[in-house]
């Protein structure tokens, strides 16, 4: 079991009007907005990645324009999902998903070489007891094969803004928890025997 390094969540902007220049420049300052919050918060540049950006009539009031624009956000440092978070209502965003909680290729590559040397150890602990049950004596291995599993993803939800009594509100970061991702590695491991 590995607690997760990283995050990632997709988070955009939708504009509707009558006039399609006016509704894409809506969508360009609010991804511009977007941007340069993420980078305030230390979000590297590398890890904002434009995923879409899609306009079209608007098939419900043919009159209008529709206009959305999406990044996808990794998140390096775990004390940052919040942070980003706390965009999606500050800056009014539309569209959202996540976080997924996940491993980074780092962390992932230790995390199943680790797994890797205890599933060898008990693979071989095993084969001891089965053929020493079966009065068969275990010669060197010959084959070795390997199946394994990625972590599942964590995803956040029913994240609710939170407001205090009356007419004032309270500033409430959003709750993140990454949970824990187990990393399984099944070996099975073929023996000569004797």
């Amino acid at each position: 079991v590995v607690i997760p390094d990283q995050a990632v969540v997709s988070m955009g902007v939708e504009e509707k009007g009558a006039n399609l220049k006016n509704v894409q420049e809506m969508v360009n300052k609010k991804m511009a907005s977007l941007t340069k919050s993420l980078k305030d918060l230390g979000i590297a540049e590398k890890d904002i990645k434009t995923t879409g950006y899609n306009y079209y009539p608007d098939w419900q009031n043919k009159s209008n324009y529709v206009a959305y624009a999406t990044v996808s956000v990794v998140i390096r440092e775990m004390d940052k999902v919040s942070p980003v978070m706390d965009l999606v209502g500050t800056l009014g965003l539309d569209n959202v998903s996540g976080p997924t909680f996940g491993l980074s290729d780092e962390l992932m590559n230790k995390t199943v070489k680790e797994a890797r040397a205890l599933a060898i150890d008990k693979a071989k602990a095993k084969a001891e007891e089965l053929s020493g049950l079966a009065g068969m004596i275990l010669g060197r291995i010959v084959n070795v094969t390997e199946g394994s599993n990625k972590p599942q993803n964590y995803m956040l939800r029913d994240a609710l803004p939170v407001t205090g009594g009356g007419n004032a509100e309270m500033k409430t970061s959003t709750p993140v928890e990454a949970g824990s991702s187990e990393v399984v590695v099944d070996v099975t491991l073929s023996y000569e025997t004797r």
